[in-house]
């Protein structure tokens, strides 16, 4: 166990902690690396690079490479754009910058000629300003000199440049992981004059190797110096054996800033293994294990946006996320201690404590279990679960695992099979079966010495069972030969090279080209070019022929959509027949020509369709145009299906059909409203207030159905009623034993559409009190009369309840008003009833209520004396005001505000007195509550606007409060029944 104790410590990637939970084998630890450039500034980094010469004939003007003359140049830029990287990819390494051979120096010891550029740190848009200055053409040598002075010194100690590096290291205040130094020269011999400095430089690479900092040198060639010798000098710098150095010597100095930054990125990647564990290949006949331990790596991983931080609006401060657990009976905040785990089979809750939770959790030993072998062939690529890894031998816990490592990738690779094995990434990961498929080292053929693909297995995830989903089999009709001919045209006419690495996410780039934008102060974002959205004028002029040719073949003139084929013969015998004698398919005869028009599917229709339609209806058509006989049947299909609603008080139907005859000329409209009228009588005018259709259609008996059909569900009848305002529909989770009924389920009722209403009518016990609670209220700016936002009142009066809590959320006039305040409605001000739009409008049932109910003692005075006493007892502040309500769904103006103010309103909303007035109609005894969400702007020089998101926030970090309240409330209404 050995293996596993110290793998569990040891390894680790924090770029794979980013990846989401199912991704196995993570390891939870932090790591941060820093990379050190240490650049020479000698003369000859200041000349003309040696391949820009050769290549300043095929290099346009705007290449940036074209840009980039000097040695120097070319480092920095290389620097901007590490900086650049550094701060997508990981932003939380450090990287810094020293010169040496400068005239000017900078550094803690006063070593000549070494200048500190940047300091270890996080890369910063001052630096990246501060490094593309340096790198431009026309501003980097005015820079140069007056940073670093005018001359380049010669004079120089890589052995103090390196010690000025070590140092850095060393007072760095952050813990690094990995510690490299990469030196940019054209000099392959920095010290050839003085034997000493060369031997103290050397000796100082060596101590650096020691304490773990990695030394890396990118050569750079000039027209003086054509060719670097890692032999003279940087050999024994870089500690190279024999056969390193005769790859590097081979390896080609680069002049353009891509291959530079390749080279860069290539030595700077990272090639930890997230995790290593032991492979075992089972045991030998005595009983010993066999097995070796190999290390896990990540071939590809999801790079995603960065994570959204959320701010205070008011101090920008980052917020934190508190989540609470409370006791539905009495909402006590439970501690972690208090809290146990379970889960319900066959209608029995079993219970679990910690112990047993891990327990469960464990499946086993981490590590690779050999099942067998199989062949390749047996593979199926749809069989792709997600990313797999790539495995590679590990001496450093198990010796000679290399050797029977290769052995088995040898013979794997003879024989063309995969190895199958259980594989568990960590202790408490279920294992997965994953195939193991060898791949032979790969070299590039053009580039000498440059390795595609190296020796190891890929680990392939495969289904279980349980995860495969097998496809319908339909029976569909096969291709001919020739269609078939032509759709291999158009592949092989759109085939082209692809490789992923090219493949870069339009959404992450323009992001993040946008973010750089804006911290480097440029005009616009630098362009990025979208390679996966097609060219189509190249594809059209590979294929534009052969489809052409599809189209002919698929559509020929005269096809229908969805119409069966016909042969050459029956077209032919069709059309010499007479018109009577044709007979219309079964589809024809199937189609719901009045279902296609309330559906606006008319259009879809053929035209001996529509002519049939009409002739069976004996409507004359207008014209003989398709449209004409669209719009003729469409107008008498909903002119029938208005008087239909009229006729069984549809009050949905009716709306819909007569909105959608409105957009007819006006004499239709005048033809079907005088029809209408002469048939119904004079209520049946489109001059009718909305309401008084709404509450023609809502009559007794209907809601009396609809209070039937509750019962059946919910046998008991409630005592309270409660309407829940925006983002206090959490009231209802505190009801036990409660029965849930969404408004879709319940006949003729409507259905919220305002986030933060859920849509649930809630039953169950309140403190000991029987109670409905309504999830989600209606209001006028979803296109509900107000005659349809109240009418739930009456349901829950009918289902027994005599007591009307109204709780909403609402914006402070009062300036003495604070957000979270909670304030008593005392009274209201109903613009949109004084505006002629009383819910109560129209037809009046006495079994309901009385035509003139008197409102203004309807919020009632001993409940509100009741509801202070309770405040007063949690030592709640508890405002008391006028509420008003206004039509929404836009916020008020500041005028309005003001306005407001001077009429005596406290509060403003956009609910509450539609359903008060019903309550009041009906008889309830009411309480209204108001959460102040917001303050109202009354001011024009404020910038703050009000926001409906803000809202539900407010209104759910608040709504605890106002829950204790009224759950209080209830249990001193239960007290004072007794």
């Amino acid at each position: 166990m050995s293996l596993l104790d110290q793998n569990w410590s040891a390894g680790g990637n924090a770029d794979d902690e980013a990846q989401d939970d199912n991704q196995q084998g993570r390891q939870i630890t932090t790591s941060r690396d820093g990379t050190l450039m240490l650049i020479e500034c000698a003369p000859h980094m200041f000349e003309r690079l040696a391949n820009q010469m050769k290549q300043d004939s095929s290099i346009d003007d705007d290449d940036e490479d074209a840009q980039l003359t000097t040695g120097f140049q070319l480092v920095m830029r290389a620097c901007q754009r590490f900086y650049q990287s550094k701060i997508i990819s990981n932003d939380k390494d450090l990287s810094g910058i020293i010169l040496y051979g400068t005239e000017n120096s900078l550094n803690a010891f006063d070593f000549k000629h070494i200048y500190i550029l940047h300091e270890l740190a996080q890369p910063s848009a001052e630096r990246i300003i501060q490094l593309e200055t340096l790198s431009d053409k026309d501003a980097y040598k005015t820079k140069y000199d007056e940073l670093f002075g005018s001359t380049q010194a010669t004079g120089y100690s890589l052995n103090e440049a390196l010690w000025t590096c070590s140092n850095l290291f060393s007072n760095s205040p952050q813990r690094l992981t990995v510690k490299r130094i990469f030196i940019f020269t054209c000099n392959d011999q920095p010290h050839a004059s003085n034997l000493t400095l060369e031997r103290q430089a050397k000796q100082r690479a060596k101590d650096l190797n020691d304490v773990g900092i990695q030394l890396d040198v990118f050569p750079i060639l000039t027209e003086t110096i054509i060719k670097f010798d890692f032999k003279k000098f940087f050999q024994d710098v870089l500690m190279l054996s024999d056969e390193d150095l005769d790859i590097r010597n081979n390896q080609e100095p680069t002049g353009r800033l891509n291959e530079l930054l390749k080279l860069v990125y290539s030595k700077e990647h990272k090639k930890r293994a997230y995790c290593t564990v032991p492979f075992s290949l089972g045991k030998a006949a005595d009983g010993t294990p066999l097995g070796f331990s190999v290390s896990v790596y990540n071939m590809v991983r999801p790079c995603p946006k960065p994570t959204k931080i959320k701010l205070d609006m008011k101090t920008n401060l980052e917020t934190k996320i508190v989540t609470k657990h409370y006791l539905p009976e009495t909402a006590e905040i439970l501690m972690p201690s208090d809290i146990q785990y379970g889960l319900d089979v066959s209608n029995r809750r079993i219970l679990f404590d910690s112990d047993e939770i891990k327990a469960i959790k464990k499946f086993g030993d981490p590590g690779f279990e050999l099942l067998g072998f199989k062949s390749l062939s047996c593979l199926s690529p749809h069989h792709y679960v997600k990313p797999g890894h790539f495995i590679y031998p590990d001496e450093k816990y198990v010796e000679g695992s290399s050797c029977l490592f290769n052995a088995l990738l040898k013979k794997c690779l003879e024989k063309k099979m995969f190895i199958l094995c259980q594989f568990s990434a960590r202790r408490n990961t279920p294992p997965r079966l994953v195939a193991l498929i060898p791949q032979g080292e790969e070299m590039n053929k053009r580039v000498k010495n440059d390795r595609l693909a190296s020796n190891g297995f890929h680990v392939h995830y495969l289904p279980y069972a349980d995860d495969i989903r097998t496809l319908p089999k339909n029976d569909t009709t096969r291709a001919a030969n020739d269609e078939v001919d032509l759709f291999k045209n158009v592949v092989r006419g759109l085939k082209f090279k692809y490789r992923a690495d090219k493949f870069e996410n339009p959404a992450l780039q323009t992001l993040w080209r946008n973010i750089e934008a804006t911290a480097l102060n440029k005009g616009e974002p630098d362009e990025f070019i979208d390679l996966t959205i097609p060219s189509v004028e190249n594809q059209n002029r590979k294929v534009a022929g052969y489809i052409d040719e599809l189209k002919q073949m698929i559509f020929p003139p005269g096809y229908v959509m969805g119409a069966t084929k016909k042969s050459a013969a029956k077209r032919k015998c069709e059309t010499n027949g007479s018109p009577g004698s044709a007979k219309k398919s079964k589809d024809d005869e199937n189609i719901d020509v009045e279902a296609a028009a309330k559906s606006h599917l008319l259009s879809k229709l053929t035209i001996p369709i529509l002519k049939d339609y009409c002739r069976d209806k004996k409507l004359k058509a207008s014209g003989t145009k398709k449209q004409d006989f669209i719009d003729d049947g469409r107008d008498l299909i909903l002119c029938r299906s208005l008087s239909s609603a009229v006729n069984h008080r549809d009050i949905g139907g009716f709306i819909y059909s007569y909105k959608y005859l409105t957009m007819s000329n006006s004499s239709t409209k005048t033809a079907i409203e005088s029809a209408l009228i002469a048939d119904q009588g004079p209520w049946a005018s489109v001059g009718e207030h909305p309401n008084a259709i709404t509450n023609r259609f809502y009559t007794y008996e209907r809601v009396e159905e609809i209070v039937a059909f509750i019962q059946n569900i919910v046998p008991t009848k409630p005592e309270i009623a409660i309407i829940c305002g925006s983002g206090l529909g959490g009231l209802a989770e505190l009801v036990v034993n409660k029965i849930v009924i969404p408004y879709a389920d319940i006949p003729h009722f409507p259905k919220s559409t305002v986030v933060g209403h859920r849509s649930n009518l809630v039953f169950g016990a309140l403190n000991g009190v029987y109670v409905v609670c309504m999830q989600g209220r209606f209001h006028p700016y979803e296109g509900y009369t107000t005659a349809t936002c109240a009418f739930p009142v009456r349901v829950m009066r009918m289902l027994g309840a005599h007591t009307l809590i109204v709780t909403c959320a609402a914006g402070g006039i009062n300036k003495d008003y604070s957000v979270g305040d909670i304030m008593l409605i005392k009274d209201h001000l109903n613009f949109p009833s004084m505006a002629g739009n009383n819910p109560l409008i129209g037809h009046n049932d006495e079994r309901f209520g009385p035509r003139f109910p008197p409102v203004g003692h309807a919020y009632d005075r001993q409940y509100s004396s009741q509801m202070k006493q309770v405040a007063k007892k949690h030592n709640l502040q508890l405002r008391e005001g006028i509420y008003c309500a206004l039509g929404g769904p836009c916020y008020e103006t500041i005028a309005e505000i003001n306005m407001l103010r001077l009429l005596g309103c406290d509060a403003v909303g956009m609910s509450v007195v539609h359903e008060v007035t019903l309550g009041a109609h009906c008889g309830f005894r009411m309480l209204g509550l108001a959460l102040i969400t917001n303050k109202c702007l009354s001011e024009y020089d404020s910038t703050v606007e009000a926001l409906h998101e803000d809202v539900i926030r407010i209104s759910e970090l608040k709504a605890n409060e106002l829950q204790q309240l009224i759950l209080d409330f209830v249990g001193l209404l239960k007290q004072n029944k007794k």
